[in-house]
C-alpha cells in the first residue's frame, strides 16, 4: 500500500505550489496540513516542527484561527509525549485566541 508516501508527496506538493505561488496564507494552510499527514503517517518529530512553523506563519499573518489550530494540534502531541506542563500552556493559549474571536 502506498498511501502514506502518496498522501505525504501530495502534502509536500501542496507546500511547495503556495510557496511558488508566494501566498503566505496558503502557505501556512499547507504546512498545518503536512504537519497532520506526517504524524498520521509516523512522523511526529516531522509534524511537530511542521505545526510549529504552521504556528509561526500564522503569527506573521495574524490569522488567529490559524494559531489556534496549530497551538491544539501542539497540545495534543506534547501531551501524549508527557509534556503536560507545555500541553497546557499551549491549551491555554489557544484557549485565549479562541474567546478573542468570539468563537
Amino acid at each position: 500500500d502506498h498511501a502514506p508516501s502518496e498522501a505525504l508527496r501530495a502534502a509536500q506538493e501542496a507546500l511547495s505550489a503556495s510557496r511558488l505561488l508566494a501566498d503566505p496564507w496558503r502557505e501556512a494552510v499547507a504546512t498545518h496540513t503536512l504537519a497532520e499527514t506526517q504524524v498520521v503517517n509516523g512522523l511526529r518529530s516531522e509534524g511537530e516542527s511542521s505545526f510549529r512553523a504552521a504556528l509561526e506563519l500564522s503569527r506573521d499573518l495574524d490569522d488567529l484561527r490559524g494559531q489556534a489550530a496549530a497551538l491544539l494540534a501542539l497540545c495534543g502531541l506534547r501531551a501524549a509525549a508527557g509534556d503536560t506542563k507545555r500541553a497546557l500552556a499551549d491549551a491555554k493559549e489557544a484557549r485565549g485566541l479562541w474567546e478573542r474571536l468570539g468563537d
